[in-house]
Formats: structure tokens, sequence, C-alpha cells
């Protein structure tokens, strides 16, 4: 009895494998596929990439939001500038991975996409000091509106109302 279900069990592994394997085999052409039929993006945009208006924009609505007082102005304008220069160092990391994106096989796509990761992990690193040296000077409602904000079902309620 033990061997017939040890025989279903590498069976069962068998197919799920052999699926998997079918599976994964349509879909990284799909994905080719699909990168190469995406328009270029243009006007200072690449990729994720943000433009710097768009950026300021983003900066100046958040200060609205979280209503940034003059006290408050060292680490706001401290953490603006951290976004800034985040946005333009991904900006040109996702630019020049754009420009060399047709050329790559999938093993090159697979590490500039590790080293976009990377790029953005290391981005938040610099961001989240400068993040919580103006949380911790936030009143408690400005910490209320900037949990609301940097939370998902933030994101989500703003989607709806359509901000």
């Amino acid at each position: 009895m033990r061997a017939h279900a040890f025989t279903r069990a590498v069976l069962r592994a068998a197919v799920f494998t052999a699926i998997m394997s079918g599976v994964l085999a349509l879909a990284v052409p799909l994905g080719v596929q699909a990168q190469q039929d995406a328009p270029a993006k243009t006007a200072g945009k690449s990729m994720k990439g943000k433009s710097p208006e768009a950026v300021e924009t983003h900066i100046n609505d958040l200060r609205e939001k979280l209503m940034i007082t003059a006290a408050q102005e060292p680490a706001w304008n401290a953490l603006a500038q951290v976004m800034r220069d985040n946005a333009a160092k991904m900006n040109a990391a996702y630019q020049q991975f754009s420009q060399h994106a047709a050329d790559m096989n999938a093993l090159d796509n697979l590490r500039e996409h590790g080293n976009l990761a990377e790029q953005h992990a290391q981005a938040y690193k610099v961001l989240i000091p400068a993040f919580e040296t103006l949380y911790n000077s936030l009143s408690p409602e400005q910490k209320k509106t900037a949990d609301m904000l940097f939370s998902h079902q933030g994101k989500r309620s703003r989607a709806k109302k359509g901000n």
C-alpha cells in the first residue's frame, strides 16, 4: 500500500511539473511579445518613471494634504529633495533599461530587472529616514493623514474617488 501511495505522489509531482513547464513555456514568450508590443514612452517619461513636473505635483500635493507648518519646513524640504533625487535616479535607470531592452536576451532582462529592484530598494533606504524625521514632527492629526495617504487602504479609497 505504501508503494502505491508513493507512486501516486510521484505521478502527481510529475504531472504538476509538466503542467508548470507548459505554463512557463507559454508565459515567457507572451511576456516578451507584450514588451515588444508596448509603445515607447516619451516626453520626459521612461517606462515607470515620472516626469520632473509629475514629481513636483506629487510633492506639492503631499505638502498640501499634510498641512506642513513653518516649523516642519526643514524636515519637509529634506524629504522633498530625497523624493526628487530618487525620482531622477529611477528615471535614469528606467531610461537606460528601456534603451537596451530590445537587445537583451532573457537572462540579461532578468538581471536588469533585478538591478532595477535593487535601485528601488536603495531609494527606499534613503527615503525612510527622511520621512521618519518629518513623521516624528507631525501632529497627531497630520500623522493620521499621513497614515491614510501611505496605506494601501488610502490608495484604494483615493482611486475610487478619482484623486
